[in-house]
This record gives C-alpha cells, structure tokens and sequence, in this order.
C-alpha cells in the first residue's frame, strides 16, 4: 500500500451556464487492488465552487495525505464549471526532488522526476515553470528541466510566486521584476505573476485572495510597473487559453496525421474480421 502526501492534482475547468464542481480520485497504475476501490469510491458532484477548498481536504484525507510526505502517481482531479470558466485542464504536479529529506526515499526522487516528464514531455501540454521569488531562479530546477524538455521554447511559460516575500525583504525585487518583464533570462512565452495566501491567511474566513492579490500588484511600486496582463489569476486564466489555443492551432496537422492513421489501422481491423454476419 503506497501512503503519500504528495500526488498530481489536475483541475478542469469548462464553460457551462451554471457554476458547479465535483472531485474525484484517479488511481495510479502502482496502486493495490484494495487502494483502489477506496479512492475509486471518493466521488463529489454538484458541490458549489466556494466548496471546494473543503472538498480537496477531505480527499487528501481519502488518500492518507495529511502527515505523510513520501510521492505516488495517483490524479486528485477536480472540475470547476461555469459561465466565465475557460477550456483549460491545469495539471499541479509535485515539487522536483534532488535529494530525500525526511520521511521521502531515492524512490520518491525518482517518481517525482518521473511524474514531471511524463507530463511534460507531452508535445500537445504547455510547461508552466513555477518558481519561488523566495529564492534565486537560477538554482531552481524546474528551469533547467522544462527548457530540456521544451528547447525551443514554444511551449514554456514562466510562473513567478511569492514576490511579497521578495518584496517584504527587499533582496534582489528589482532583479525579479526584470525578470517578470522578460528582460532576462527571456522566455518564448514571457513570464506571470502570481501573489498566493500565506498560511494565516488561509486561515481567515473572510480572506479573499483575488482581492488581496489585486490589492497587492496595485499598492507596490517596483510590482506595479508590470503590465496588467502579466500578473494575478485573472489574468493567467485567459492567457493560458491563448497559449494553448495557439499551440493546439499549431499541432493539428499533426493530430490530423494521427487521426487518419488511427481510422486507417481500425478500418484493416474490421476487414479482417470478414464479412459481417447477417442480422435474424
């Protein structure tokens, strides 16, 4: 039985007239028989978006996640739907390993190299490189691996993360903010910025972390002079629609190809079943 706390999360989202939500459990190919009927049973629909924080807790419970900090290839899935949702599927892949810590094995360095490159060297998927503004980008792993998977970079986009904590203590917000302009170490597909709520704050039950991520890009003067679509939530979701738009546009000649080739190999299939039998 594989006990973990770490684990694929992919979020649906998908435009319908109504808001709604549901959570599920995929289970990995390496998951035990009895494993897999729990987390097969774990199934929520038709639950209400602010619901849904609530939801993923309770099935990291499902999983065992909550104390344990060793990796497995189980999908936590969770579909948001609604009149303002793009068509987007975000896979939240766990942080690279270089080294075990405590608690985590060589095994759980290897899965988590593993489970970034099975989705990523995907032609059709686009690489959001997460870093942390918290420390130098240059150190950070997920650089190095995402321009090896993607050298040419048409499928690479650069996600900075915590710039209040570059902000707050003032070492090296001016290098960051270039770099969130794309005026080094330049990407393809530039960079985005992102402000998530810190611990205490989501603890706050009247905490609203759009709110004070807008608040945030607004009120601090070396964040502010980047360009509105370049910073927050709001405008990472349309701008990944785009991006992958652009990309899938890019790949249907190919997936045409494939298409064709697929219908070619099941139309030799049938024909050597023979004649189809006559109905009674």
């Amino acid at each position: 039985m594989c006990m973990h706390s770490l684990c694929d999360r992919a979020e649906m989202l998908r435009r319908s007239s109504t808001k709604a939500a549901s959570v599920n459990i995929k289970p990995g190919p390496n998951t035990s028989s009895e494993r897999k009927t729990k987390l097969e049973n774990f199934t929520k629909r038709g639950a209400e978006l602010h619901n849904v924080p609530e939801l993923i807790e309770e099935a990291k419970s499902t999983m065992s996640l909550k104390d344990n900090k060793s990796f497995c290839d189980d999908v936590l899935q969770v579909e948001m739907s609604g009149p303002d949702m793009p068509h987007l599927t975000l896979v939240d892949l766990p942080g690279l390993l270089e080294i075990k810590n405590d608690g985590q094995t060589e095994k759980d360095v290897e899965l988590s190299k593993q489970l970034v490159q099975d989705y990523a060297e995907k032609p059709r998927s686009i690489i959001l490189a997460v870093i942390e503004a918290s420390h130098d980008h240059v150190n950070q792993a997920i650089l190095r691996v995402a321009q090896a998977l993607d050298p040419e970079g048409f499928r690479r986009l650069g996600i900075i993360t915590k710039p209040d904590i570059a902000w707050i203590s003032r070492s090296n917000v001016s290098n960051w903010v270039k770099l969130a302009k794309n005026e080094s170490t330049p990407l393809r597909l530039g960079w985005h910025v992102l402000k998530n709520a810190n611990g205490e704050e989501r603890q706050t039950r009247d905490f609203d972390r759009d709110d004070e991520e807008r608040n945030f890009f607004r009120r601090t003067p070396e964040w502010k002079t980047l360009s509105s679509d370049k910073v927050g939530i709001q405008a990472l979701r349309p701008r990944l629609s785009q991006v992958l738009s652009e990309h899938i546009r890019n790949q249907l000649p190919e997936l045409v190809e494939e298409i064709e080739l697929q219908l070619q190999i099941s139309r030799e299939s049938i024909r050597k079943l023979g004649p189809a039998r006559p109905s009674s």
